[in-house]
C-alpha cells in the first residue's frame, strides 16, 4: 500500500476555488465555454505518478483553465483562454511552470497568472469580463 498524502494548503485553495467557480455557473454568473482543473501538480505516490506519466501527463500546466469568446478590435467569436496557477506561501513557479508561462507571453488571446488567494483569482476573472 501507498504513502498516504495530505491535500495541503494549496489544495484547500483548489477547493475554495472551484466551490466559487461551481456558485457563480450555478447563478449563471461566469461568462465561459469550458473550464478545467489540471491534476498534473498532485501529490501522489511514485507509482501513480509513473503510470500517468505514460499515459501523457505533463509538468508545468497551470492548475486551472478557462476558454471563453471574447473580441479583439472589433473582432466578434474570438477564441480566449485563462489560465490561473496557484501558490501559497512564499512558493514560487517551477521550471516547467514558467516554460509553460513563457509560451504565451506574447499571446493577445492567452493569459497567464499566477494567484496566491481565491480573492486573487477571482479578481482575474473579473478584469477579463468573466463575471457578470
Amino acid at each position: 500500500m501507498g504513502k498516504r498524502i495530505g491535500i495541503g494548503e494549496e489544495g484547500y485553495l483548489h477547493i475554495n476555488f472551484n466551490r466559487k467557480i461551481t456558485s457563480l455557473i450555478s447563478y449563471n454568473q461566469l461568462k465561459i465555454n469550458h473550464y478545467h482543473y489540471s491534476t498534473s501538480g498532485e501529490n501522489r505516490s511514485l507509482t501513480t505518478g509513473a503510470l500517468l506519466k505514460r499515459k501523457g501527463a505533463k509538468k508545468g500546466l497551470p492548475d486551472y483553465q478557462f476558454c471563453y469568446r471574447g473580441s479583439i478590435e472589433n473582432i466578434d467569436n474570438i477564441d480566449f483562454t485563462l489560465f490561473i496557477e496557484f501558490k501559497v506561501g512564499n512558493n514560487k513557479q517551477t521550471k516547467e511552470q514558467k516554460d509553460f508561462e513563457n509560451l504565451y507571453l506574447d499571446s493577445r488571446t492567452k493569459f497567464y497568472y499566477v494567484a496566491y488567494s481565491v480573492e486573487e483569482a477571482k479578481n482575474i476573472l473579473k478584469k477579463h469580463n468573466l463575471i457578470k
